[in-house]
């Protein structure tokens, strides 16, 4: 009975930084628009916007950098929208609220985090994903199609693995395969830890980005399409909650309760108009830069809630690892906030620039 059901409480540990994240990132929008749109502002609510910015800042990659361009916005739109009423010491409280999250990310992370707890940090290859990625997709249109690389490409490629090998570990909907330990490339992936060798990736993106840019694109929307595609049912196994082989490894046996999941899962991703607005982020993209629009075309500072996510979809572009509908979450559920606000939104602020 310990390890019964135990797969679904793992899945859920996996998913707590995802559900955190959506929370919390949430509920900084929430304060984005309360700011936005009082005409008088209390020390209370910058204080809420800061605390809320912070736990936003904590959960994903590029999360801090999505909340304080957020926060630079709208301070801008503030500024110089003449009709509304920010004296100085408010734009300096603004200031300082941006500051703080940002020392308090430092405070938290480098210093409690890595320093006084001593968290062990990621390799450095984490980062590495998507850049990893596109150069094994580019190796294997070279040996499957016979794509053209000049043989000074292909060595500098083969200072980190075989041609043959970075074909091998390429998949379309999984940046992990070539860019984890645990997965095909192997020990071969933490040479990416050395300075020189990060540099040598990132120079064979550059190079495939501008002498082969047709490919590059089609192989970056790739491993990505779970955010900007609508629906495509041939890879719908990859909504299943946990894997097989993963269930297999860890010896777990699986529960009612995961099976539930896992059939409600499956018959979702097998019927497109279900699997278009609940599993994938394309639909739910398209309504938010609608109801973006629709709150532009309102006058509405409310408009200025929709641009986290925004952010956090272009993020996912050069962050996300796996096409898994967990990524595209936030998205869905922020088109559904959207959609109801932009659509009861009057008219009210006629004085919007």
């Amino acid at each position: 009975n310990v390890t019964r059901g135990g797969m679904q409480v793992r899945y859920m540990v996996n998913m707590t930084k995802d559900i955190n994240f959506l929370f919390t990132m949430m509920t900084f929008t929430v304060a984005i628009m309360s700011i936005a749109t009082k005409e008088e502002r209390t020390a209370k609510d910058y204080i809420t916007l800061g605390v809320f910015g912070l736990f936003a800042s904590l959960y994903r990659h590029f999360s801090l950098e999505i909340v304080l361009v957020t926060l630079v916005i709208l301070l801008m739109a503030l500024i110089l929208d003449k009709k509304v009423y920010i004296t100085k010491k408010q734009i300096g409280i603004f200031v300082s609220t941006i500051v703080s999250i940002i020392l308090a990310n430092i405070l938290l992370v480098d210093i409690l985090g890595f320093g006084v707890l001593k968290a062990d940090k990621n390799p450095n290859y984490v980062k590495f994903s998507i850049p990893m990625n596109v150069v094994s997709a580019m190796a294997y249109r070279n040996q499957m199609n016979g794509e053209y690389i000049p043989k000074e490409v292909v060595d500098e490629m083969e200072k980190i693995m075989p041609i043959e090998k970075w074909s091998d570990c390429y998949c379309n909907y999984d940046a992990d395969v070539v860019s984890r330990r645990w997965n095909k490339v192997g020990d071969d992936i933490l040479k990416l830890n050395d300075r020189e060798m990060q540099k040598r990736i990132i120079s064979l993106n550059w190079y495939f980005l501008t002498h082969n840019t047709k490919s590059y694109v089609i192989s970056l929307f790739d491993i990505n399409s779970i955010v900007w595609e609508i629906a495509t049912p041939i890879d719908e196994e990859v909504y299943y909650v946990v894997s097989e082989d993963r269930t297999d490894i860890m010896h777990l046996h699986k529960g009612v309760p995961f099976y539930t999941i896992e059939d409600s899962v499956k018959y979702i991703s097998r019927r497109p108009i279900l699997c278009a607005l609940i599993l994938r982020g394309g639909m739910a993209l398209f309504v938010l830069i609608l109801s973006f629009s629709l709150l532009i075309m309102k006058r509405s500072y409310l408009a200025i809630g929709t641009i986290p996510m925004g952010l956090y979809a272009t993020s996912l572009l050069i962050s996300i690892p796996q096409s898994n509908s967990r990524y595209s979450m936030p998205i869905i559920v922020f088109a559904i906030l959207f959609s109801i606000i932009s659509f009861l939104e009057s008219n009210r602020r006629k004085d919007f620039v």
